[in-house]
């Protein structure tokens, strides 16, 4: 089991991807403040470099377009614990796709996000 410690941006959250995508491994799971680690449990630390954080964020653009970078962004608004985790693995399937899969409801994931982006809109409006 691998978990990454990332600082609690979005800069953190892109630079985890960077160095999941160059490791060749898929975290288990991606936490900024809390976690109970479990026995066996790897925590990596992910620090910000602004360069690769900067080249994921084109990459996000080039395979979603801005309204996949805006909605992650809008994601981060949330108060809940596993927001920083579930902004991740959406990031990386859009990622790994190369396209923008937020309209996919099949998916828990996307579900989720766009669940957690709802009320997250409800409460601004609010």
């Amino acid at each position: 089991m691998i978990a990454y410690k990332i600082p609690d941006t979005i800069d953190g959250i892109f630079c985890a991807l960077f160095e999941s995508f160059t490791q060749k491994e898929k975290p288990d799971f991606v936490f900024s403040k809390n976690f109970q680690q479990s026995f066996g449990c790897v925590v990596k630390s992910i620090d910000i470099v602004p360069k690769n954080a900067e080249r994921v964020r084109n990459g996000i653009i080039k395979c979603g377009g801005i309204s996949l970078l805006s909605s992650l962004y809008y994601g981060l608004r949330a108060c809940s614990d596993t927001a920083k985790n579930l902004i991740f693995n959406v990031a990386y399937k859009c990622l790994d796709a190369r396209k923008n899969l937020l309209d996919n409801y099949k998916d828990p994931d996307m579900l989720a996000f766009l669940e957690m982006k709802n009320k997250i809109s409800y409460e601004a409006h609010r």
